[in-house]
């Protein structure tokens, strides 16, 4: 093992502690507030392991790899919102992601880099049950954030397009305890805008 390309990926995907998730920056969450991609991941990891106590027939290794994994391709091409996502095709933010995503595994460490990129294609094909429920609770953590800043700002409105997808993750998900999950975020979710 190269330790000095270790270094070297791990000095890039610390980028991802000071990049801010560009869509609270957007809505108007003040700059100091906004939490950054790594406080995101580290969220989703949590969930996805707190949930994967009650989860069955997962895997729950690959939950959580899957949830670790999913944004590291950020430290390059960064959080992309509001209007830059409209305008750039979905096939080409994708495409610079997984570019990126080369970039920062070297190539002397192939096997971590053929494992992460299998799992970040897997994630964003949602190909396995692991990656669709990554992608649900990814949307969920967010929602959770929101009712966050929610509580502690006075303009909510700006918030209200993160629950967007709510309703689709109660009617559409596999798992009894993630449609709990989610009807519960929309519970607060009403009771902070009524």
């Amino acid at each position: 093992m190269n330790v000095e390309h270790l270094i070297d990926s791990l000095l890039k995907l610390y980028a991802l502690k000071r990049i801010p998730r560009i869509g609270w920056l957007i809505a108007g969450v003040p700059k100091c507030s906004v939490e950054s991609v790594s406080d995101h991941s580290f969220f989703v990891t949590l969930l996805v392991y707190l949930l994967s106590f009650y989860l069955r027939e997962v895997d729950s290794g690959k939950l959580i790899k899957l949830a670790l994994i999913h944004d590291l391709s950020e430290s390059i091409v960064h959080d992309i919102g509001g209007k830059a996502r409209e305008l750039i095709p979905r096939r080409i933010r994708k495409e610079a992601e997984y570019m990126g995503l080369r970039d920062v595994i070297p190539d002397d460490f192939r096997e971590m880099k053929d494992e992460i990129l299998a799992l970040w294609r897997e994630y964003e094909e949602g190909s396995s049950k692991e990656a669709r429920i990554i992608k649900i609770l990814d949307k969920l953590e967010m929602m959770i954030q929101a009712l966050c800043y929610m509580k502690s700002l006075s303009k909510n409105e700006n918030l209200q397009e993160f629950f967007s997808d709510i309703d689709k993750i109660i009617n559409e998900s596999e798992h009894d305890l993630i449609r709990e999950l989610a009807k519960s975020i929309k519970s607060k979710y009403i009771e902070l805008t009524h």
